[in-house]
């Protein structure tokens, strides 16, 4: 097996592949980076050594490796480790030794299957969570209504704590000035009631009482439990 014998170019990675005996040798020279990966990538995915044949690669003349020149090498490492072939390192430079090494860690790493958790102690654990949660709801609404209850009886007491203009600016804010948008929604549903209960009062000959439904759905459920959320939300 032979490779393309490029002439060394220091300024750029560059690629040799020589038969050696028994050995392939691949040696390695220039700047090892992401465009150098580019250009080889294939090459060394295609690279195939003979059936029990050694593969030395040669780094003396590598000047700088970043990540995705490491990748490479790496990935090959671990490509013809994987069908039984005999692959080392040859003159690696300390600094290009640890950036291999650091790879290799952080793919068994990312690799690590996380921890399946039990569905039955999930299911306990998120019951036991959603109790826990109640509990400070029931906790805090409870302090509300004691701390609603006490400044109550301190108004009782001392009238003159009383804030009117502060409770009427409130009312104004979230009860006045919903009225427009609590009007409109209560007329759109009330249109939306009207025609799906004239469809099915035609039935019986009733369509006469379609007023009576807009009038008590609306003005008695529906008007009131749009205004409380509207008021609540505002």
């Amino acid at each position: 097996m032979t490779g393309s014998q490029p002439t060394p170019d220091p300024s750029r990675g560059w690629l040799r592949t020589e038969q050696r005996a028994e050995t392939l040798l691949l040696s390695l020279g220039g700047r090892w980076n992401m465009a150098c990966a580019e250009r080889f990538e294939g090459e060394l995915r295609r690279l195939e050594p003979a059936a029990g044949q050694p593969v030395r690669i040669d780094l003396a003349q590598v000047e700088s490796l970043d990540t995705a020149g490491a990748w490479l090498l790496h990935r090959l490492a671990k490509r013809l480790g994987a069908a039984d072939v005999d692959i080392e390192f040859e003159n690696v430079k300390a600094a290009h030794a640890e950036l291999l090494a650091r790879l290799g860690s952080l793919e068994e790493h990312c690799l690590m299957e996380p921890p399946r958790a039990n569905a039955l102690a999930a299911i306990v654990a998120r019951i036991g969570q959603g109790a826990i949660d109640l509990g400070v709801e029931v906790g805090e609404y409870a302090a509300f209504l004691g701390l609603t209850v006490t400044s109550a009886a301190r108004l009782c007491v001392q009238p003159k704590r009383f804030r009117l203009s502060a409770v009427i600016h409130h009312i104004e804010h979230a009860g006045l000035n919903a009225i427009p948008i609590v009007a409109l929604i209560s007329f759109l549903i009330g249109v939306v009631v009207a025609y799906q209960g004239a469809i099915q009062l035609r039935r019986f000959g009733a369509e006469i009482f379609v007023v009576d439904l807009v009038a008590v759905s609306v003005l008695r459920e529906l008007g009131i439990l749009l205004t409380a959320i509207i008021v609540a939300g505002r």
